[in-house]
């Protein structure tokens, strides 16, 4: 699990290309008591080239208002590429925000 700290987060370690995995980040200090409504995916390379369908399986993405976490699924990708998950979240108050996940691929 990653913890909340900044709006910009990364895995601390180099993914494999075959490994696909739900990462949790957790924002449950930025959101409070509110709830998230929705969440908008998308993922790019470092060179700004989309890669969402590339490297997100954006279905299995998903929330946890309960404990505060967003959790993109992140998958495959190119070996030496560099990826950054954006997340925009949308709260039920209307708050919004937007969170990164960055991650290399080996």
């Amino acid at each position: 699990m990653i913890y909340e700290g900044l709006r910009d987060f990364e895995l601390p370690d180099s993914k494999p290309v075959f490994s696909a995995s739900l990462v949790e980040i957790d924002i449950s200090t930025w959101l409070g008591d509110d709830t998230i409504s929705n969440i908008d995916w998308t993922a790019a390379t470092e060179a700004g080239v989309d890669a969402t369908a590339d490297v997100l399986t954006v279905g299995s993405c998903d929330y946890d208002n309960d404990n505060g976490l967003i959790m993109p699924y992140i998958k495959a990708g190119t070996s030496g590429e560099t990826y950054i998950c954006t997340m925009q979240v949308t709260t039920t108050g209307g708050d919004q925000e937007v969170f990164t996940l960055r991650w290399t691929v080996i």
